[in-house]
């Protein structure tokens, strides 16, 4: 019961960490080792060990290279992370060295025909207990950012009903004021001012066009008839004619389909970066950049200008915290950083959606 034990939680172990490993190949083999130890557990049931001893043996290396190749791949992030989360780091790193050393150490005895002491179990009960630490801080964490975002997502809704009541005020507003003075007077003249009538047409229009901007910074996608490679140059070129500022958009991958509420998202952070980058930095230009590919989205939005405060990895500033919230609900990498030309530059990337017909988005 022990080494059947042993064979389904391995199989479950590997399937448990494929997501971190993002190849059809581990794919492939994690599921053929599980069905593996999903079948010998089944004729352990049935038969005795020693008939099934030299299959048995088979169960031991294919583990050890599954936890050796962990082991690599932990020792390559180990020095692409942030220094603060090393030590972090190092405690489910530990576990799974002690655990490879554990199904090391039996497997050896297993081939000497030694039986008098097992390092598995053992190994097993401080695996558990170190990734309990983990979890544990991760729990804790986890509670602490979702109360963080909680009142970040009050404190921007506040922010937005702010600013849409100053765009309603200072443009419609205005505009909607300025055409009741202009029908008041031409109500009180007898006759009719063929130039008066076209300054009430061209203010009707305006006051018109900047209501659609509001409406689109709303609700982007309300339509489902511009994709979102055709919102975004909308967007850069309203942005270069409103504050003067050079916008590029460059695009590879726009004919593929995207999920509608991934679009919007994305539409959301393109927006607040490019507000953070006119507000704080003062740029001549932004380069806004959108990679769509068969797995996965990429983008970033880079500006020439100098931001009023410090940039550092815990920048906290509510544009910055709100883009980056928007990116892990998604599921994806998000980074802020300046270069020595006092370029800075948000980047992000996440995986594809799987989506239907009934939720596509251009």
């Amino acid at each position: 019961l022990q080494i059947i034990t042993y064979y389904l939680a391995s199989g479950f172990f590997i399937q448990a960490f494929i997501e971190h490993v993002p190849s059809k190949v581990f794919l492939r083999l994690s599921t053929a080792f599980l069905i593996f130890s999903i079948v010998l557990s089944a004729i352990s049931f049935l038969f005795p060990f020693e008939l099934i001893y030299q299959i048995a043996l088979g169960f031991f290396p294919v583990m050890l290279l599954f936890l050796l190749s962990r082991i690599w791949q932990q020792s390559r992030r180990f020095f692409s992370i942030e220094v603060e989360n090393r030590i972090e780091f190092l405690i489910p790193f530990f576990a799974d060295i002690l655990l490879c050393y554990g199904m090391l150490h039996d497997f050896i005895c297993i081939l000497q025909a030694r039986y008098e002491y097992q390092m598995i179990p053992l190994m097993i009960y401080v695996y558990v207990g170190l990734y309990s630490i983990v979890l544990a801080k991760q729990y804790v964490l986890a509670n602490k950012q979702t109360e963080e975002a909680k009142n970040l997502i009050i404190r921007a809704s506040e922010r937005e009903k702010r600013r849409i009541a100053d765009d309603l005020h200072d443009g419609v507003g205005q505009l909607l004021h300025a055409l009741e003075y202009l029908s008041q007077g031409a109500l009180g003249s007898s006759d009719v001012n063929v130039s008066t009538l076209q300054t009430i047409r061209d203010t009707s229009a305006e006051a018109v066009g900047q209501l659609q901007n509001i409406i689109d910074d709303l609700n982007p996608v309300r339509y489902g008839t511009m994709g979102l490679a055709s919102l975004l140059r909308t967007m850069t070129e309203r942005t270069q004619s409103i504050y003067g500022c050079r916008v590029d958009c460059l695009i590879e991958g726009e004919s593929i389909k995207m999920d509608d509420l991934v679009a919007q998202q994305l539409y959301y952070l393109y927006s607040e970066a490019i507000k953070n980058a006119i507000t704080h930095a003062k740029p001549e230009r932004i380069v806004v950049f959108l990679i769509i590919k068969a797995d996965s989205i990429i983008g970033s939005i880079e500006n020439d200008g100098v931001l009023d405060a410090p940039l550092s990895p815990s920048y906290t500033g509510h544009g910055i915290a709100i883009m980056r919230y928007r990116i892990e609900q998604l599921g994806g990498t998000f980074s802020l950083s300046r270069d020595q030309e006092d370029r800075v530059t948000v980047r992000f990337q996440i995986q594809r959606r799987k989506i239907d017909d009934s939720s596509r988005f251009g």
